[in-house]
């Protein structure tokens, strides 16, 4: 499901976590970083932190979730859920961001938001306000 909200609407940091979730490219400024908030500069990803963002993507998917094609001018219901789980697993006194999800796509929600909190990429607090409980999580068989 899309949601109205375009995507210029939010967050510098948030539409670079979401063009890493999209599979775009972020670009690095001509110094060689990207500068996603004002309290730090963040170089782009790696080849290896990206592939992990296409295994976030694949989880996403296998569960369910709808990532929006590269490019697309509006925020998913789903991907504001997502961005919602990342930016509560950047803190380290959080609850569980994905509680009854799969542990597998839970797994790759921790360890992409500490990629994130690698690249410079802070997801703000905020963040885990604007988004939509997707729906409830079920757990899906893997063994299938």
């Amino acid at each position: 499901m899309v949601t109205t909200m375009a995507l210029k609407r939010r967050s510098l940091v948030e539409r670079k976590v979401l063009a890493l979730l999209r599979g775009e490219e972020i670009a690095a400024q001509p110094n060689g970083k990207v500068r996603p908030s004002r309290t730090r500069a963040a170089a782009g990803p790696t080849r290896a932190q990206a592939r992990h963002f296409v295994e976030l993507r694949g989880h996403a998917a296998y569960n369910g979730f709808t990532i929006l094609p590269a490019g697309a001018p509006y925020i998913g219901v789903d991907e504001l859920g997502l961005l919602a789980w990342l930016a509560s697993a950047q803190r380290l006194h959080a609850p569980d961001p994905a509680p009854g999800a799969d542990p597998v796509l839970r797994a790759a929600v921790l360890h992409c938001a500490g990629l994130l909190d690698e690249m410079g990429l802070r997801l703000s607090m905020l963040t885990t306000c604007g988004a939509r409980t997707p729906r409830p999580m079920v757990l899906k068989d893997r063994a299938a």
